[in-house]
């Protein structure tokens, strides 16, 4: 009996790890790696393996996610070793965040495009904030969806319509 709690508690930790809101998508991403033995390698000293953009990219996010509260709010592009980082963020994570991409091998050069915000609260509430395009987009099909629905073809149409708008 106890053998099954600990292996349940053990499970239970283990969801709760790789499905949290916040960091869950990067630590998932991290188990999917195909580059896993050029890791390891780098671990035991090993030079690192020119990477693609694509393997660069992955090894940044990697960096990225522990650097700071939001990962999933700093973009990143990778090409030919130059990576930039567009975003917001709180002025406080930037330097850290900007130094963690950095020593990641293959990285020659860091492009900071970051938006920096004075507060976490700022960047948090920056990165929630919807494009222009996107709120017109929204607009305009939550305008079509409510026309649709007034027009007595579907209520759960105007009603979502009127949600969007």
């Amino acid at each position: 009996m106890g053998l099954g709690v600990g292996l349940g508690a053990l499970a239970g930790a283990a969801a709760m790890y790789l499905f949290d809101p916040a960091r869950g998508a990067d630590r998932r991403r991290l188990l999917r790696r195909d580059d896993v033995r050029a890791a390891l390698g780098r671990i035991a000293g090993e030079a690192a393996p020119a990477a693609t953009d694509e393997q660069l990219l992955a090894r940044v996010r990697e960096q990225i996610a522990p650097a700071c509260r939001r990962p999933h709010a700093i973009a990143a592009e990778a090409r030919g070793g130059v990576v930039t980082l567009r975003g917001p963020a709180p002025r406080e994570e930037v330097g850290p965040l900007l130094r963690s991409v950095r020593s990641t091998p293959g990285v020659r050069r860091v492009v900071n495009e970051l938006e920096v915000h004075e507060t976490p609260e700022q960047a948090a509430a920056a990165a929630r904030s919807w494009s222009l395009a996107a709120q017109a987009a929204a607009g305009l099909a939550g305008g079509a969806l409510l026309a649709y629905g007034a027009r007595g073809r579907s209520a759960a149409a105007g009603a979502l319509g009127a949600g969007l708008l």
